[in-house]
């Protein structure tokens, strides 16, 4: 554009100035009026050149001559389409660089099919960031959502009394992703040791302390099962603390208190009606218990040098583990370790049932008697070995407390299913 223009008066100025007055006039007029006009003009192409080189050049510009070329713009950028899902990109073999999110799901049994409430499921990445944690529910069901699908995880289970049970999968995108045959073992206790008289005594009070916290369903006394595959053997003050913390639990005394009355209310042995009979009731099965368990559990076992605990098995079919519970009452472990003739609880339950004939009423004593209670005494040991194998085991109180609730709330449980 221009920047100087001549107006119109400065041109009329000049068109008079160049109007004939004379021949010298004139042609002196004529000069005069060229010279301006050429100063003009110079001055004005001046101006116009100047305005040309001040104006900056855009990338649009287009230079005219020769020599010029033109610059094109970029073209715009085209708007893509939605993504590919997951399943569409692997039907069409494209992948996508962003992560897509996986899921995890399973069910924790133990060995025998029961489900393990409470138990912690850890998934642990290259990466500590890459960590997700899980518990089970009463039904031993688990489910972990939003993982990275693509990247190795480590997949831990971990409850208490358990052995753990480790895997690695691979996550990927799309359906959850089902962990089968997750079955925990019970956790053993293994000890590398320099075996002396000392570390032994050591290891097997452990072993003792932890066994009298044992209750069956939680309530009933369990102190004389060793969930150890090789535990240490017992020395005699142990044997004795078994013996005397179970003559002396509550709950002993409660369920002596209870047969007393069972007996009274079905007439049993020749003592009288009332409270003095089950009094009478009372001390002659509670004398029953300390015999047996005195001398089949401590005494016996102290002199035959067996241990007088029963081992639980935990493993094989079911039939292996009813045969390994009754044996259990026929055959025992010996301190040496060696497996040998159960003499202790077989002793003990003879030996109750010979000294029962000192304080039973006199029309209930004989020989008779003797081997009727041996009977009983070994029929109640089988028992509670069978429970022992199938219900006083870790975990079994959790269980029980889960099959109620279900039970309970059976709509619940359907529309959690």
């Amino acid at each position: 554009m221009y920047l100087f223009r001549p107006t119109l008066a400065a041109r009329h100025a000049s068109e008079r100035s160049c109007l004939p007055s004379g021949t010298g006039a004139r042609t002196a007029a004529r000069v005069r009026s060229s010279l301006a006009c050429l100063f003009l003009f110079v001055a004005f192409a001046s101006l116009r050149v100047y305005g040309q080189a001040a104006t900056p050049s855009t990338p649009n510009s287009r230079v005219q001559g020769s020599s010029a070329q033109n610059v094109q713009e970029p073209a715009p950028l085209q708007t893509q389409g939605p993504l590919p899902s997951p399943v569409q990109q692997r039907a069409s073999g494209q992948t996508s660089s962003v992560p897509q999110s996986a899921a995890i799901m399973g069910t924790v049994t133990d060995v025998n099919g029961e489900p393990v409430p409470g138990a912690t499921v850890t998934l642990q990445g290259a990466v500590p960031g890459q960590r997700r944690t899980a518990t089970t529910n009463g039904d031993g069901f688990f489910e972990i959502d939003d993982i990275l699908s693509g990247i190795p995880f480590h997949v831990t289970v971990s409850a208490e009394g358990f052995a753990k049970w480790k895997s690695s999968v691979t996550l990927q995108p799309g359906e959850p992703d089902i962990l089968t045959d997750i079955k925990l073992h019970l956790e053993e206790l293994r000890t590398t040791v320099i075996v002396s008289p000392e570390t032994t005594r050591q290891i097997a009070t452990e072993q003792v302390r932890t066994e009298l916290k044992q209750r069956g369903l939680g309530v009933i006394p369990n102190f004389y099962e060793a969930f150890e595959s090789h535990p240490a053997p017992l020395t005699p003050k142990l044997k004795f603390t078994l013996a005397l913390k179970d003559l002396t639990d509550p709950i002993t005394v409660a369920g002596v208190g209870l047969l007393a009355g069972v007996g009274q209310a079905g007439g049993g042995l020749s003592y009288e009606d009332g409270a003095e009979g089950f009094g009478q009731r009372f001390s002659t099965n509670y004398y029953n218990q300390i015999t047996d368990i005195m001398i089949g559990g401590a005494i016996l076992p102290i002199v035959l040098h067996q241990d007088p605990r029963y081992f639980y098995q935990a493993t094989g079919s079911k039939f292996s583990r009813v045969l390994h519970a009754l044996s259990a009452v026929f055959i025992a472990k010996g301190d040496n370790g060696h497996w040998q003739p159960n003499y202790s609880s077989l002793g003990g339950d003879l030996a109750s049932s010979a000294i029962s004939n000192l304080y039973y009423p006199p029309r209930d004593r004989g020989v008779g008697l003797i081997f009727e209670n041996f009977g009983v005494e070994t029929g109640v040991h089988m028992g509670v070995r069978l429970l022992q194998e199938f219900v006083f085991r870790p975990g079994a109180a959790k269980n029980l407390l889960s099959f109620a609730r279900r039970r309970r709330h059976p709509l619940r449980l359907a529309a959690r299913r």
